[in-house]
């Protein structure tokens, strides 16, 4: 009786404790040792029931439980918090990631010519001293923000070509990368630029032509007439290019002949971009910013256009 009267009273004391810890709550009130003393009581528990003492036995299984179900409570809030703020933290950067369209899609005004500009990569001629000059690049690789090394663009038209003259600035021109010499092969560890035309404006990767070159004034097609032989595309439209002090220049002859345009008698718009890769920086920056999909993207416009009859 007197070892019973022992375990009891110990028993009360450790009820009592944990009581005080649970009711205070303190933020370290629940301890493994504790519930693993807990656990030490449960074959007393069994002595206290063969001896027919339901109040003891409901008391202590009362406080056992409620410690167990707090515990468990408190690593299930930890864990929510812990899965919480990795998913916040995904979504932040999940929508870092993202390249939202342009609100309006930047637009070029069609400027038809009579006279065409000699194609010798120098800009001196008259109608580049008069044709609008668009800038404003942004770099899709960095959040599309604006570009350090910015590009000028210049877009005009007759009834035979389409005439294009860039200048891409550049802070360290003796480090301007030009690896590709040869024609019809795509340049990419390197400088380049790429006038992209949607002639039909579908929006679909398939509908567009990519004219490509670099520093050496390659010439690169991307979807090109299935008519025209691949080994005879470079005869078919002129490139020339020119390193300078603060950059390079970079002047295109595209004839209409190579595009699939529509059969109109009135004006149109046509989907174009503009974009250049810069080696050095690792810049990937374009005119009119775009998502990173092919087919539905939103490009800039060429507005007012009326391309040659056919």
């Amino acid at each position: 009786m007197l070892f019973f009267r022992m375990f009891r009273n110990e028993n009360k004391i450790r009820k009592n404790q944990l009581f005080s810890c649970i009711f205070q709550h303190r933020e370290n009130s629940v301890h493994f040792s504790e519930i693993k003393k807990l656990n030490q009581l449960e074959k007393p528990l069994q002595s206290l029931a063969a001896t027919n003492r339901t109040s003891d036995v409901q008391e202590c299984t009362r406080v056992h439980y409620f410690v167990r179900i707090r515990t468990l409570f408190k690593r299930s809030m930890k864990m929510r918090k812990a899965i919480f703020l990795c998913f916040n933290l995904i979504i932040i950067v999940f929508i870092g990631c993202i390249v939202l369209p342009e609100k309006h899609p930047k637009e070029i005004k069609g400027q038809k010519i009579t006279t065409a500009p000699i194609i010798d990569g120098k800009l001196d001629d008259a109608i580049w001293k008069k044709a609008p000059r668009y800038t404003g690049f942004v770099d899709r690789n960095m959040n599309n923000e604006p570009a350090d090394d910015q590009s000028v663009i210049q877009l005009v038209y007759s009834d035979k070509a389409i005439y294009l003259a860039w200048y891409c600035y550049d802070a360290q021109p003796d480090q301007i990368v030009a690896n590709v010499t040869e024609h019809q092969m795509r340049p990419f560890a390197e400088d380049w630029i790429s006038f992209t035309i949607d002639p039909s404006h579908t929006h679909q990767f398939m509908d567009r032509v990519f004219f490509q070159s670099n520093p050496n004034g390659i010439k690169f097609i991307s979807h090109p007439p299935l008519h025209i032989p691949l080994n005879e595309l470079p005869n078919q439209w002129n490139v020339e290019a020119t390193i300078v002090e603060d950059g390079w220049i970079v002047e295109m002859e595209i004839p209409w002949e190579l595009l699939n345009y529509p059969q109109t008698d009135e004006p149109i718009d046509i989907g174009i971009n503009f974009d250049r890769g810069h080696l050095r920086t690792g810049a990937n920056t374009w005119w009119s910013k775009v998502r990173f999909i092919e087919d539905g993207r939103d490009d800039g416009h060429w507005v007012n256009v009326l391309p040659p009859q056919k």
